[in-house]
């Protein structure tokens, strides 16, 4: 199952399961739908654990999992951000990931909404950690506001075009991320058709390069019908081949709970798309 740390103002030495609880709900406050249950560059010496650090876990001689801490920002986020610009320009996803990650970073140290995540940190005795951690952060911060090239671009969605799987993964769970809130969306409803198509075809392209994350994904969207057309023989297929390659008890509770309530007809269908997917993802 993907491991989602969203990248935020971590505190150091608080990486317990509270903490990454914190991180969790930031991610889901984030969304306006939660949809799911997310590379070596160059690095100053400043930053050298800025980057997001992601690890593949391999399952078979082809699928994988994806694994995406959450780093620690350190330094000037416009300093970050002008390393990695030029080699999004020249279409590396992961440099316009990592990118999308600094300024979401930002975001929420200017704009952090509620005080969950503070009132987490508050319970483990760690407030004051956590309230030194954001104002560093907004310190780090504050010209990035100033820089139309970098607040003007949607580096989520372009990390997903340019083929990040971590980023189809953020793209699909995160609708808000990707094409803007609902004000946004009724001026232009047409943003919310090719968002739904282009969250599909990604996470299908990324089961085909082999991730295990996007088959539960998949297999989410059409158990939930929202950003896909609800179809609980899609979502039993999928379930069924991530619970082939990965087996756990949250697959096999959902197979369990979707084929009691389907005629044996659509559960043949199911089987027969596992199959697909499973060929598709890992041989």
């Amino acid at each position: 199952m993907l491991t989602v740390f969203t990248a935020s103002c971590s505190v150091s030495g608080a990486d317990t399961s509270s903490a990454r609880q914190a991180r969790l709900l930031e991610l889901e406050d984030a969304a306006s739908t939660h949809e799911m249950a997310d590379p070596n560059t160059a690095r100053t010496e400043a930053q050298r654990s800025t980057a997001t650090v992601n690890a593949r876990i391999a399952l078979g001689p082809k699928a994988f999992l994806i694994d995406i801490k959450s780093p620690e920002y350190k330094g000037d986020a416009t300093n970050y951000i002008n390393e990695r610009i030029q080699r999004s320009k020249t279409g590396d996803s992961q440099a316009s990931y990592e990118i999308h990650a600094r300024v979401s970073s930002c975001k929420r140290a200017l704009d952090p909404g509620d005080d969950g995540e503070y009132k987490v940190y508050s319970s483990m005795g760690l407030a004051e950690q956590f309230s030194r951690r954001i104002e560093e952060e907004i310190e780090n911060c504050k010209t990035i506001a100033e820089r139309t090239d970098i607040m003007g671009e949607n580096w989520l969605s372009l990390a997903a075009t340019q083929g990040s799987i971590e980023a189809r993964l953020m793209y699909a769970q995160n609708p808000r991320a990707a094409i803007g809130d609902l004000t946004e969306v009724l001026s232009d409803p047409s943003r919310l058709i090719d968002y739904r198509r282009n969250a599909v075809e990604y996470l299908s392209e990324s089961v085909s390069s082999g991730n295990v994350d996007s088959i539960e994904a998949l297999a989410n969207i059409y158990d939930r019908g929202i950003v896909a057309e609800r179809s609980y023989t899609r979502s039993l297929g999928y379930w069924m081949a991530l619970q082939r390659v990965h087996p756990s008890q949250y697959s096999a509770e959902s197979i369990s709970r979707l084929s009691s309530s389907m005629q044996t007809e659509q559960i043949i269908r199911a089987q027969e798309l596992s199959k697909e997917v499973y060929r598709s993802c890992c041989e």
